[in-house]
């Protein structure tokens, strides 16, 4: 939730900048032209970066990177209940659990039910 008002307020900021900048290039002095945006030097040619950090999360299924957006103690909380649920012998639910942590953002969900069922005797 902190996350989206944040990613809300940053529009918002870089909205209102680009606004007053268009609006200062157009409020040219009485009798004289306003200035192109060439000539303000509103806008810039940029060169494409080929970094890689360009490309991280643009497309999830061939990133190498995943990042994990869901809160630590939910993750902690879902994994707890994985490893529980198959200690009990309960697959079904410890999958739901895997797919509802999937769901909330984890990225170890599926490596935790793994290794819970390793351990099993």
């Amino acid at each position: 939730m902190m996350k989206a008002i944040l990613a809300v307020s940053i529009l918002l900021a870089l909205s209102a900048c680009s606004n007053s900048q268009h609006k200062g290039a157009s409020n040219a002095p009485e009798g004289q032209q306003p200035l192109s945006q060439e000539q303000s030097g509103l806008i810039q040619e940029v060169e494409p970066s080929h970094s890689s950090v360009d490309t991280i999360g643009a497309n999830a299924d061939t990133s190498d990177v995943h990042m994990s957006s869901i809160e630590p103690e939910v993750e902690a909380m879902f994994e707890q209940l994985i490893v529980q649920a198959v200690a009990d012998g309960d697959h079904q639910k410890a999958l739901r659990f895997v797919q509802d942590a999937e769901q909330a953002g984890s990225i170890k969900a599926r490596k935790i039910y793994e290794d819970a069922v390793k351990a099993q005797p």
